[in-house]
């Protein structure tokens, strides 16, 4: 009886670094000789979808498949957070994020951790292959390389680190990478934001603590922000008032590599200026440099009382 594969996914509704490293680490484990396959649940984001039609070559675990593994991977993840719920995560032998956000030993007993502040999670499934000289397929070297350039702001947002740099230019010498990769997938991004703006700031709303004071940021990263937030100002604060608890909205202009935080909740506002170390003009703050939420929350974090 053929031994069922293991299942590498990430959270629920995964963005494309998420879809990214299941893809690239389950060929990488296949690759070692151990049964793996890609899966994810709920729809991604607009451009891990065109990155997805792009690459149709790859193969993604069935239901049937899924229903009958034993181990799981968690990638571009640590928490509960979006974990599938029907998954048992006591099956779940290994975790790879970037993020600092969570205890993952807690959620996950039984799993191995690698948890690195990498700009993305796909510069650590990428350095895996290059440790052992493996040169992944051109569909997964691809979409992790769309991966790393689409959480780093094309390698020019403040997290970025070497190694992102080191990774991406590996992938570039190794694999046939399409051309137009990061053009269309950005593009494919900023369509579907502008398409709706209040149900892109909605749909990438999410909830969080500090001093006991709940609030939720909504993050949108795409060319053109400051332009849009601009145009739509009137649009933009309705959507932002019909959420709860209190959001700010972090607007991520890739064109200019420039933030702008708009928190129109006073408290929530307060407390962001104290944590953050910053002044707000109104109830907003436009950042020199692209400030993504990871940094706010790891600020956050370092300023709890």
């Amino acid at each position: 009886m053929t031994k069922p594969a293991g299942i590498v996914l990430p959270r629920s509704k995964p963005d494309l670094d998420g879809v990214a490293c299941a893809v690239a680490y389950a060929e990488f484990l296949r690759a070692k000789g151990t049964p793996a396959l890609p899966w994810y649940s709920g729809m991604p984001d607009a451009e891990a979808r065109y990155v997805i039609s792009v690459f149709g070559d790859v193969y993604y675990a069935s239901e049937e498949e899924v229903g009958a593994a034993t181990s799981f991977v968690l990638v571009d993840a640590s928490g509960i957070e979006g974990f599938p719920e029907r998954i048992d995560r006591s099956l779940v032998t290994e975790v790879i994020d970037h993020r600092f956000h969570h205890d993952p030993r807690l959620a996950f007993p039984n799993a191995k951790i690698q948890v690195e502040a990498v700009g993305s999670a796909a510069t650590l499934i990428t350095e895996k292959f290059m440790s052992v000289r493996e040169i992944p397929t051109r569909s997964a070297g691809s979409m992790i390389y769309g991966a790393i350039h689409s959480n780093t702001q094309r390698l020019r947002g403040s997290i970025t680190s070497d190694r992102d740099h080191k990774a991406s230019s590996w992938l570039e010498q190794n694999v046939a990478l399409p051309p137009d990769l990061l053009d269309l997938q950005f593009a494919a991004r900023k369509e579907d934001i502008l398409s709706d703006l209040p149900a892109a700031i909605a749909r990438d709303h999410k909830s969080y603590s500090h001093n006991g004071v709940p609030f939720a940021i909504a993050q949108l990263e795409f060319e053109g922000a400051e332009e849009a937030f601009s145009g739509e100002r009137d649009e933009i604060y309705r959507a932002i008032a019909s959420l709860s608890p209190p959001t700010m909205l972090n607007l991520v202009d890739l064109k200019t590599s420039r933030s702008i935080l708009v928190v129109p909740d006073e408290r929530v506002r307060n407390l962001t200026a104290e944590a953050l170390g910053i002044r707000f003009v109104g109830d907003l703050v436009v950042s020199d440099k692209a400030v993504l939420r990871k940094q706010i929350l790891d600020t956050f974090a370092g300023h709890s009382r």
